[in-house]
């Protein structure tokens, strides 16, 4: 069962890569950012800097090992493009840190607001009746936090 929730995991990381390769941002994309930030805060201060510039295709060297390296911080400084993307790909990253492998048992509201926007983008879960939970059940998108 855990495997399958981590293959989940890879599936949603390789949907917001997908998400984020786009030319135009996702709609909606402002108001998921800023309802992250405020409501969730620990998405935005506890990404993983790999992990976003991972989802948002920086290209790094590797510079792993090198004490307080961030691939996304190096990458917003070196371009001012696109960086509605990165602050997508920092939220996203920071979401995807705190949903564990067995977050199914009892889905915490920061996990219910990600996936139903990510859904709400086109996200098709086909694991979630292993992982988290059915569409029926609860992932109806008067958790989430996208616009009408």
């Amino acid at each position: 069962m855990f495997a399958k929730c981590r293959e989940a995991g890879f599936v949603r990381r390789e949907f917001v890569k997908n998400l984020l390769a786009r030319k135009h941002a996702p709609k909606g994309w402002q108001y998921f950012t800023v309802h992250a930030i405020t409501h969730h805060p620990e998405t935005a201060s506890g990404y993983q800097g790999e992990v976003a510039a991972d989802l948002v295709g920086a290209k790094t060297e590797d510079k792993n090992g090198r004490w307080g390296w961030n691939p996304l911080r190096d990458h917003v400084a070196n371009t001012t493009a696109r960086p509605e993307f990165s602050l997508i790909a920092l939220i996203c990253a920071g979401y995807e840190k705190t949903i564990a492998k067995d977050s199914w048992r009892s889905p915490h509201q920061s996990h219910r607001d990600y996936l139903n926007q990510l859904v709400t983008w086109g996200y098709v879960d086909r694991t979630k009746s292993v992982c988290f939970w059915t569409a029926n059940e609860r992932w109806s998108h008067g958790y989430g936090c996208a616009q009408s």
